[in-house]
């Protein structure tokens, strides 16, 4: 049986919705480990890992209110562009206050994606498909954060091999 238009938006929305919560959990794991984020306290780099989550509960309850009001797809469909407005801005930001605000503000939309966009996908997808869809905004959630810090990873120790000169490395 093959896909219908309903079937290929509500894997398209849970696809990217559950990426759009996983990729900015894992990729903060990577910037605290950076050498201008060492200096900071335990403290600031807490607020800097824990805004986005507290942004998402401000961003589920928002969705919850807007919903009857204005409809799930334009939730998804704005609440995805102040998501990635937010994250680009992120991406300029030097100061741990300026990051911790556009972490917050970047959270208010992840988390009225994942309100709504598990709703959505079961209103939209056939029944043959939609635990398939549901699965793949779990696995964006949940598997994708693992791959990223696995990568991360890779990376710093390939980093630190080449300029650890001397210690306990193994010789290859």
């Amino acid at each position: 049986m093959p896909l219908r238009n309903n079937d290929i938006q509500g894997l398209f929305i849970s696809t990217f919705s559950g990426l759009s919560y996983g990729v900015p959990i894992a990729v903060v794991s990577g910037i605290l480990g950076e050498p201008k984020f060492l200096e900071l306290s335990a403290t600031t780099r807490a607020f800097v890992s824990s805004s986005l989550v507290f942004g998402i509960t401000f961003g589920a309850i928002l969705a919850v209110i807007l919903t009857e009001h204005i409809g799930r797809r334009l939730i998804i469909i704005i609440s995805g562009f102040e998501s990635f407005i937010f994250a680009a801005l992120l991406s300029a930001m030097f100061q741990a206050s300026a990051i911790i605000g556009m972490r917050l503000l970047q959270g208010v939309g992840i988390g009225a994606i994942c309100t709504i966009a598990c709703i959505y996908v079961m209103e939209l997808a056939s029944d043959k498909y939609k635990g398939t869809f549901v699965f793949l905004f779990q696995d964006g959630d949940m598997n994708l954060p693992l791959l990223v810090f696995q990568y991360q990873l890779w990376v710093l120790e390939e980093y630190s091999a080449k300029k650890v000169q001397h210690g306990n490395r193994r010789k290859k």
